[in-house]
């Protein structure tokens, strides 16, 4: 069964992972990273956003991966492996 993607609890774990590490934030402002964005031509925006897309289904399957991950024969290891390249 699929899980819709929570992007609420995204946005709240980013905000969390800010606050953890206080050089992120300081690293974001200093650098003021969101201003160079909108100089760029409308078709690197859409690869930045395709590049986004893939990037989240990719963690998606890995984490899929992850959770179903069995160690308890040596056979299974191997499969669990191999289902990973097939995602």
């Amino acid at each position: 069964m699929k899980k819709k993607l929570d992007f609420k609890e995204y946005g709240e774990q980013f905000r969390y992972t800010l606050f953890k590490m206080p050089a992120a934030g300081r690293f974001i402002q200093e650098h003021r990273l969101w201003e160079g964005f909108w100089k760029y031509g409308w078709v690197s925006r859409f690869l930045i956003v395709v590049a986004l897309l893939v990037g989240l289904k990719f963690l998606s399957a890995a984490i899929n991966w992850v959770q179903s991950f069995s160690t308890g024969d040596p056979g299974q290891v191997v499969q669990s492996m191999g289902m990973m390249f097939t995602e």
